[in-house]
């Protein structure tokens, strides 16, 4: 009886739950609910006759199409008995389902933390871009650029930007690319600054 009345969960509102759930089994526990609440939008676009909400081997394709193997047979335990995210609404020898007790807040929940994730992530990506001092950058390479000829400063100075500053701003381009319509201005700037590098690239090769 003690061991049934702790994997009962405390009565307490969904969003609570499903927050707790959340920092308590981290990015796998994430991926899990994910997987399930995605079979479930499945069950309910293709109009299947249904048992409930999702099922484990469709839960387990998702997984899989995702690139995890994992097995998420604790997960939905913990899911159902601790948290009260879902209950089981059929079982057999070859089939489990599982029902949410609210779907719609599940749902909602889970936006709302990629939404702050990827927020953080914007915040990351600006500094990275701010720590580079592309303006200032871009006002050292364009003096160069006007120059007939690099003197032996201007070429250390480059090499030390193409050895090591370029690979960074490599990098800050790839993830702004990536979010193309937040960046417009930086990506800008960036590519000015690969413009550039490659026009005193071409001067220096010419000098040889």
């Amino acid at each position: 009886m003690a061991i049934e009345e702790e994997d009962r969960p405390i009565v307490i509102s969904l969003n609570a739950r499903l927050r707790s759930f959340l920092n308590d089994y981290g990015e796998k526990g994430k991926i899990v609910l994910q997987a399930a609440v995605m079979r479930a939008k499945e069950v309910y676009s293709n109009g299947e006759n249904s048992l409930g909400d999702f099922d484990y081997k469709g839960l387990k394709k998702f997984l899989e199409s995702m690139g995890d193997e994992y097995n998420p047979k604790a997960i939905l335990t913990v899911m159902e008995r601790k948290y009260g995210l879902i209950e089981t609404s059929y079982r057999s020898s070859k089939q489990h389902w599982w029902r949410f007790y609210d779907f719609s807040a599940i749902e909602r929940e889970l936006n709302l933390s990629e939404k702050l994730e990827e927020d953080d992530s914007r915040r990351i990506i600006k500094a990275m871009y701010a720590s580079l001092e592309p303006m200032r950058m871009v006002d050292i390479l364009k003096k160069m650029a006007i120059k007939s000829r690099l003197d032996y400063a201007d070429k250390k100075l480059f090499r030390k930007i193409a050895f090591e500053d370029l690979i960074h701003v490599e990098e800050v381009l790839r993830r702004m690319t990536e979010r193309e319509s937040e960046f417009q201005d930086e990506i800008r700037m960036l590519k000015d600054i690969l413009r550039l590098t490659e026009e005193i690239s071409i001067k220096l090769i010419r000098e040889r």
